[in-house]
C-alpha cells in the first residue's frame, strides 16, 4: 500500500513513478533540494510537480531504518519518520574493483571509477575500458558507443583521426516516467561553471497539435533550449513530456554537428509531432 523510496535519480523516480501507476502510496526521499541532479533544474521541477500522485521529500536526510519506518531528518532539523510496507533502495552505483585483478594490475582508478581518456584507453598500454566501470556515463547506450570506439582503435588505431572518440557532453539521457524527460548537451548551471556566456528559452508543448489533441491543455510538457551568446551554437536541448525520449536523439545529432540555433531555425521537422518544439524553442530564443 505504501512505497518508500530513497533516492530522487532516475531509477528512484521511474519506480516512483511505476509502484503510484500500479496503486500504492509512494513517497520519494532525497537529500538535494531538486530531484534528477544532472537534469536542468527549471524542467525537473516540472517533473516532479507533474507527477501529482508522488510525495517528494525534498532535502532530507536519511538517519537510519527501523524495521518498516525510515526516520528522516528534514531540512530544518526537525524528525521525520516515513512509515512504508516496502522501502525501495535507488542511492546509485559504484564499480566493483574486487575480485578480478584490479587492484593488483597499476590501473589508475578513483572511487568514481576506472580512468579513461576520450578514446577509452587506460593508463596501460594496450588496456581500453568501457562501459559503467569507468564511471564517466553510467547509460547503456554510452557503453556501448565506448565499446566501438574501443575496438575500431584496437583494429585500426587510425581510426582516431576519422574521430573515434567520445563526446561525453554529448551522451543523451532519458527517464522513462509518465510523463518522460529526456536530455543532451549542458544545463544552464553547467554552462556557468565552464564560464560559458549563453541564453536559454523555454517553450511549452503546447504550441504542438499532436501533444494537445492526445492530452489536453492540462498536461506538463517543455521544451528548453541553451545556446551560446555570440555564436548561437547549441549547447543543450531538454525535454520533458511525451515521446521525450524518441525525439532527444534528433537534438544529440545537433550538438554533435555543432549546429547554431539559427542552422537549427531552418531544420524541418514533420507536423504534427511533439518533437516539432525542439524547433520552437530555437525560435523562442532571443536575436
Amino acid at each position: 500500500d505504501h512505497v518508500a523510496v530513497i533516492g530522487g535519480g532516475a531509477i528512484g523516480v521511474e519506480f516512483a513513478g511505476l509502484f503510484s501507476a500500479l496503486g500504492a502510496e509512494v513517497t520519494v526521499i532525497e537529500s538535494l533540494d531538486e530531484i534528477l541532479p544532472f537534469m536542468d533544474s527549471d524542467l525537473a521541477a516540472k517533473l516532479r510537480e507533474s507527477m501529482r500522485s508522488v510525495t517528494f521529500k525534498l532535502g532530507f536526510r536519511v538517519k537510519r531504518i527501523d524495521g518498516g519506518v525510515v526516520c528522516c531528518v528534514a531540512p530544518d532539523g526537525t524528525r521525520e519518520d516515513i512509515e512504508a510496507d516496502v522501502i525501495f533502495m535507488a542511492v546509485g552505483r559504484q564499480p566493483c574493483f574486487e575480485g578480478w585483478g584490479a587492484e593488483t594490475s597499476d590501473l589508475d582508478i578513483t572511487p568514481r571509477g576506472v580512468t579513461v581518456d576520450d578514446t577509452m584507453r587506460t593508463n596501460l598500454p594496450g588496456v581500453w575500458a568501457v562501459g559503467d566501470i569507468t564511471g564517466r556515463s553510467q547509460l547503456a547506450h554510452a557503453a556501448y558507443r565506448m565499446g566501438e570506439i574501443a575496438a575500431a582503435l584496437i583494429i585500426d588505431p587510425a581510426s582516431q583521426r576519422h574521430g573515434q572518440i567520445m563526446r561525453w557532453d554529448n551522451v543523451p539521457w532519458a527517464v522513462y516516467t509518465s510523463p518522460e524527460a529526456a536530455g543532451v548537451g549542458l544545463t544552464e548551471k553547467e554552462c556557468a561553471k565552464r564560464g560559458l556566456d549563453v541564453a536559454a528559452a523555454v517553450v511549452p508543448l503546447v504550441l504542438s497539435g499532436r501533444f494537445v489533441a492526445e492530452h489536453g491543455l492540462s498536461q506538463d510538457g517543455a521544451v528548453k533550449i541553451v545556446a551560446e551568446k555570440g555564436s548561437r551554437a547549441v549547447k543543450g536541448i531538454h525535454m520533458v513530456g511525451p515521446y521525450a525520449s524518441e525525439a532527444i536523439w534528433g537534438a544529440a545529432g545537433v550538438i554533435e554537428m555543432e549546429l547554431t540555433a539559427d542552422d537549427l531555425r531552418q531544420v524541418v521537422f514533420p507536423h504534427p509531432t511533439v518533437s516539432e518544439g525542439i524547433r520552437e524553442a530555437a525560435w523562442a530564443l532571443e536575436g
